[in-house]
């Protein structure tokens, strides 16, 4: 059922604590229909029975190899709110979440 589906997006450092704050209380995305959840995204928006969002703030840091890895399992790196609405413009979906309630956090 789309109402319990939460669906995983990753952060940049400098965009989540303005996120997760609900400074900034949305996200523009490419949309990517190879990916599944662009596909349930898409049943959210043409039925407007909206899920959850989960932003994972995204960690860089450097190996020896010199390639990048991403850290976000930590609770304290992540945060879920309720999607309130879905917008499509070209190939660019728009994802808007609601607001923590009363200042409470997950």
């Amino acid at each position: 059922m789309l109402r319990h589906e939460i669906i995983d997006f990753k952060s940049l450092p400098e965009f989540f604590e303005d996120e997760k704050s609900d400074l900034k209380n949305n996200t523009a995305r490419y949309i990517n229909l190879e990916e599944e959840k662009f596909q349930v995204l898409l049943k959210m928006w043409k039925s407007k029975v909206y899920g959850k969002i989960r932003i994972n703030k995204l960690s860089l840091v450097r190996c020896d190899s010199d390639k990048a890895i991403n850290i976000f399992e930590d609770k304290m790196y992540s945060f879920i709110r309720e999607i309130k609405h879905i917008a499509i413009y070209k190939n660019l979906m728009i994802i808007t979440w609601s607001e923590v309630e009363n200042g409470s956090e997950d």
